[in-house]
């Protein structure tokens, strides 16, 4: 199979805003890209969503292999009052005393 794609795998590339550090990745950025089609599945623990989708303090935990990257689908959290996702409490939370 080839490991090789012609367009960007992202709904969300290029980001319509620009990022806190850094320049982002414009459409100039992206057209010198090499995109690959998924073949690893990775376990990453969070704090949250942010409001505009990104993962707030991430922790790589490895890879699965138990799970092909096909059927990975972004998992949608517990719904609070008023219809928008609750915000995931942190991980740590229970470490601190």
């Amino acid at each position: 199979m080839r490991q090789t794609r012609a367009s960007c795998p992202f709904d969300d590339l290029p980001s319509p805003r620009r990022p806190r550090f850094g320049t982002g990745m414009g459409r100039t950025e992206m057209a010198k890209v090499t995109w690959l089609r998924p073949t690893l599945v990775a376990q990453v623990k969070f704090a949250e969503w942010t409001d505009d989708g990104q993962l707030r303090q991430p922790v790589f935990l490895g890879l699965r292999k138990d799970k092909p990257a096909r059927d990975v689908r972004r998992e949608a959290g517990p719904a609070k009052a008023g219809g928008r996702p609750r915000r995931a409490a942190p991980f740590f939370r229970g470490l601190i005393r």
